[in-house]
């Protein structure tokens, strides 16, 4: 049920500079074939993908709101209900609408940037009308539905900001060593770091008990303090954290590739080329495919430049 993986849209090893996908993009874009596309994307159309998306986006926050509501029914106020898929899908939806709306037609620089600087703008006003509501606790019900939304916002913006420096003379700006690291063992981080966390907590709270003012826990509620102290909630995030990273890279270099690689051998010579042609496209306007096919070096990005497949 991915929404994430668009059909019929592989990125090139060779897209020009007008188009907005850093390499680190391209490459992690290669091309599939159709009969490994989630059953949602083979049956929606572009269009189709985008009003998904959208619903996913606008219905999330009344989901976690009504979440917060039968927990408190049932006498037991928890947030775990924030770790649902369902209540936090709007996330991984706003990608993928951004992924989506930028394959249905060609987009300006100048569009891009004005979208990015409407959505910081949006996300800042949801967050200055909640402060006073209770946005910044999930123990309102304001919070409990709004907390992620203008978060959400605010990295889709920084996204459209990214692949715009990323396709400029300055993406050196936004393709730094770190950020390839952190790119490489993104998904395994995204997986292991609760765990990571909830190792700690458990760890602090058996060996020692001292620091349990840093662990929010609905089970230890009655341990928890009512200010936990800045100074442990820190130090049980760089520490956690750590184990994360070290466990993502570990999974990375010694689990996922491996599995990869494996993949690429088992993997039929007419799949690794099933894509029509035709489908293996990238989004720009035709005087600069033109232009990127007669020159041998990549064109300048004019001002007024058409967006490619993120």
């Amino acid at each position: 049920m991915s929404c994430g993986r668009i059909p019929g849209s592989c990125l090139s090893t060779n897209v020009p500079r007008s188009s907005v996908a850093p390499p680190s993009i391209q490459r992690k874009g290669s091309c599939e074939s159709n009969d490994d596309r989630p059953i949602l994307v083979k049956k929606f159309s572009l269009t189709g993908l985008a009003v998904c998306s959208g619903a996913i986006i606008l219905l999330s926050p009344l989901i976690r709101l009504l979440s917060f509501h039968l927990s408190l029914h049932n006498g037991v106020r928890t947030y775990d209900f924030d770790l649902y898929t369902w209540n936090a899908a709007d996330g991984l939806a706003c990608g993928a609408l951004v992924a989506t709306l930028l394959r249905l037609k060609p987009i300006e620089r100048r569009q891009l940037w004005r979208i990015a600087s409407m959505l910081f703008a949006f996300e800042t006003a949801i967050f200055v009308i909640g402060f006073p509501l209770g946005i910044l606790t999930r123990e309102r019900p304001v919070g409990a539905a709004l907390q992620p939304t203008p978060w959400n916002f605010a990295f889709v913006s920084l996204l459209l900001v990214f692949l715009l420096v990323g396709a400029s003379d300055r993406k050196n700006l936004v393709i730094r060593p770190v950020l390839r690291f952190f790119g490489e063992i993104s998904y395994g981080l995204y997986l292991f770091h609760v765990l990571c966390f909830d190792v700690y907590d458990a760890l602090i709270r058996r060996f020692y008990p001292t620091l349990v003012g840093a662990v929010r826990s609905d089970e230890y509620v009655h341990t928890i303090a009512a200010q936990p102290s800045f100074s442990l909630l820190c130090l049980r995030f760089v520490v956690a954290a750590t184990a994360a990273i070290l466990v993502s890279y570990a999974s990375r270099r010694w689990f996922e590739t491996p599995f990869l690689r494996l993949k690429d051998r088992l993997a039929k010579p007419q799949s690794r080329s099933a894509a029509d042609p035709k489908e293996e496209h990238v989004l720009v306007a035709p005087d600069q495919e033109a232009r990127s096919s007669d020159d041998a070096s990549p064109p300048e990005v004019p001002k007024q430049s058409s967006v490619a497949s993120a």
